[in-house]
């Protein structure tokens, strides 16, 4: 049987009612959050776009991997995924990195921190280009189907 594989962007997004906009002259900390719910997801690529004119000395956004959502017991830190770091530029300016292949299954999740703040401003939206690989969920012990 032949499956039609697409690919699409994610775009991390915090806590209900908080804004996707990632302050790059923030505190550092853990920002916004992804995971896949039915089958897992290949990162293929991350991108910080500028939304509001970085200042200041370049910021080091990480995309990191939890091996169990929502704990920090075996997190791949320092940019698991990926960093991404981000100079000072203007707005529209996107930076990425490409040529990954970091498999997030059902039960673990990407967590975007903010490593290192720009000097002194900047705003950005942060992206993942997936691509899914139709795995059977009863492949994977940390789903549990309900009745």
């Amino acid at each position: 049987m032949a499956y039609t594989h697409s690919k699409y962007e994610v775009y991390l997004m915090g806590a209900a009612g908080t804004s996707a906009n990632l302050n790059l002259a923030g505190a550092v900390a853990d920002k916004f959050y992804w995971s896949p719910g039915y089958v897992p997801h290949y990162i293929r690529a991350c991108s910080v776009i500028i939304t509001t004119a970085t200042v200041g000395t370049s910021a080091n956004v990480d995309f990191d991997k939890r091996v169990t959502a929502g704990s920090d017991t075996g997190r791949v830190s320092n940019g698991g995924v990926a960093r991404v770091i981000v100079p000072a530029k203007a707005a529209g300016i996107v930076m990425y990195k490409d040529g990954l292949n970091a498999l997030i299954t059902p039960g673990q999740e990407v967590v975007l921190k903010l490593q290192t703040a720009m000097g002194t401003s900047g705003v950005a939206t942060c992206v993942m280009y997936v691509e899914p690989t139709w795995e059977l969920p009863g492949n994977n012990s940390s789903m549990v189907a309900t009745a």
